[in-house]
């Protein structure tokens, strides 16, 4: 959006130079190639300020800058992979914890004097973690899950 805008704005004060330096009146026209007349001014010096700095660069004088940017690139990258091992970690954390509760459920529901109650309330627990498990999982990008019920 603030390209269109930045744009549309270039194009309306070319076109209403252009209409002025045309089509107004002789004072507009005096102003119109006044700033013609910088912009070329302008356009030239930003042309030898190019041409300076190209030179700068092809003697090596910005080749401090140029290794300082690459190490940063580098301390990027390993934060970023240290990110990632610090995720996968994470998720493995998450597993073992849910690997434990499933070990406690499935021990409370092997006991053999459980009422209607409390199966029911092992089989919500139980997709409870089905659920915990899934997300995980997909977090992860892996769907080979058992299921739990």
């Amino acid at each position: 959006m603030i390209k269109f805008v930045f744009k549309f704005l270039i194009v309306g004060l070319v076109v209403l130079l252009g209409f002025y330096f045309f089509m107004g009146s002789p004072e507009d026209k005096a102003r119109a190639k006044a700033v013609i007349a910088k912009a070329g001014d302008f356009m030239g010096e930003l042309g030898n300020f190019v041409k300076a700095e190209k030179e700068k660069f092809d003697r090596g004088e910005y080749e401090k800058e140029l290794e300082k940017i690459r190490e940063l690139a580098q301390e990027i990258r390993a934060k970023a992979s240290d990110f990632t091992s610090f995720q996968e970690s994470s998720a493995g954390v998450q597993t073992t914890v849910l690997d434990r509760k499933v070990d406690s459920l499935q021990e409370l529901a092997s006991k053999e004097d459980l009422t209607d109650e409390e199966i029911l309330e092992l089989e919500r627990r139980l997709r409870e973690l089905q659920s915990e498990a899934n997300d995980l999982a997909g977090e992860a990008g892996t769907s080979d899950l058992p299921k739990l019920l």
